[in-house]
């Protein structure tokens, strides 16, 4: 049961830093898009 629970935390954690890294990833690509929209003005 113990490795049960580590396995499914593990997976748990896995999936929120993949989420997190996704929504990262996105906000800076924005901010990127953004900024070489200003500077191409």
């Amino acid at each position: 049961m113990h490795c049960f629970c580590t396995l499914f935390m593990i997976r748990g954690l896995y999936f929120v830093m993949t989420q997190f890294f996704m929504v990262t990833a996105t906000m800076i690509n924005f901010t990127e898009s953004r900024g070489a929209r200003y500077r191409s003005t």
